[in-house]
């Protein structure tokens, strides 16, 4: 149950025995069934989770009731540190209210951390302190190219940094869902779709 996780934390830190011990005793397997939420917006955001298996989705509400995917959650050959850690880090970091609820897509088992214990991993071992800052620069990298897409990009130009970054996503979660993450209508992605696939046929 804890070899997806060694594995992946390989990648990035370097594990003694004593580091992988603390993070295992410091955490427990839990499972989640199809449509359930996890998290709720207007709670603070005390635990993460780690993607053993299943696919689970970050949304917001706005005032209308109009939701807006904001991140997709799930390990397989594409993941990366944002893809299998499932939490509001504003909300978790900060000890405030969170605006993201997150739902579960399909059945998953996760590997679940109280904020306590992670503070405890980041503060008391190398690895922790390690992986700590790199959840801070991947948060902040995602942030930034967020922002500047959001305010610059047409809805072409977003389409195609989203194809050449997370076009994996087309294969997990209905169209809807990823044309509310770009910010543009259902209607107009499948138009968009449809535009790049005639360009690259005339270019082949």
């Amino acid at each position: 149950m804890y070899d997806k996780l060694k594995s992946f934390l390989s990648k990035y830190v370097k594990l003694n025995k004593l580091e992988w011990m603390i993070i295992k005793n410091r955490s427990k397997v839990v499972k989640f069934k199809k449509k359930e939420i996890i998290h709720f917006a207007g709670d603070i955001c005390q635990k993460a989770y780690f993607v053993n298996s299943g696919l689970l989705r970050g949304y917001i509400i706005d005032k209308k009731g109009n939701e807006y995917t904001w991140h997709i959650f799930f390990n397989d050959e594409y993941a990366k540190l944002s893809n299998v850690f499932v939490l509001d880090y504003e909300s978790f970091l900060n000890n405030k209210p969170s605006k993201i609820f997150i739902e579960v897509l399909k059945d998953c088992e996760l590997i679940e951390f109280d904020k306590k214990d992670v503070d405890f991993i980041f503060n008391h071992t190398k690895t922790g302190q390690k992986l700590g800052r790199l959840f801070a620069e991947e948060a902040y990298s995602t942030l930034h190219n967020y922002i500047i897409s959001y305010t610059i990009d047409t809805a072409e130009d977003k389409l195609l940094y989203f194809l050449s970054h997370s076009a994996h996503w087309f294969d997990l979660v209905p169209q809807h869902m990823i044309a509310t993450h770009l910010g543009i209508r259902p209607q107009s992605l499948s138009r968009l779709k449809k535009k790049l696939n005639g360009k690259l046929q005339k270019e082949l």
